[in-house]
């Protein structure tokens, strides 16, 4: 199985949107267009998920929805509270194992992203994974997904990712 773990795009700082609690954030114009350069480039990379699951706060939503549409995933996103701000591995790892599917998405936030990767990677060292806005990491499962049987296959931050697209 493969796992792509993408953080949101840009949604502005959360001081600095007024009149919004930081849950109903939703992406900057600048936001979307930086997540649309991604998907483009995981795209060229041959990521094609059978599954996505997101967190529901818009910001994460909106991205997926970006990320199915130009992927040309054709499954409906799945809303996974687990994925919310204060998620947990174990639940990661029990959907991850109910879905029976070789390539998944899950999209959401840091830190947890960055304790999610940390847990399937490596569960009795805390690892300082960095995942910028829109970045992405892919990690890999031989069998079935558990804590410390991953493999980190790349870890990509938009920078990077949006040169890969304008190459393509």
């Amino acid at each position: 199985m493969e796992l792509y773990i993408v953080r949101h795009g840009d949604a502005g700082q959360a001081m600095l949107v007024r009149g919004r609690a930081d849950d109903e954030r939703e992406l900057t114009r600048e936001g979307r267009k930086e997540t649309a350069e991604v998907a483009k480039a995981l795209r060229t990379l041959g990521c094609s998920p059978e599954r996505i699951g997101t967190s529901p706060l818009p910001r994460a939503r909106q991205t997926a929805e970006i990320l199915a549409e130009v992927l040309d995933a054709e499954k409906e996103l799945e809303s996974c509270k687990f994925l919310s701000p204060g998620s947990d591995a174990d639940a990661l790892i029990r959907w991850l194992r109910d879905g029976r599917a070789d390539s998944v998405m899950i999209v959401g936030h840091m830190p947890d992203l960055a304790r999610l990767a940390s847990a399937l990677l490596a569960p009795k060292s805390s690892l300082d994974i960095v995942f910028k806005k829109s970045g992405v990491c892919c990690i890999s499962f031989d069998g079935t997904p558990a804590a410390g049987a991953g493999r980190l296959e790349w870890l990509l931050q938009p920078k990077q990712l949006r040169g890969l697209a304008k190459r393509s």
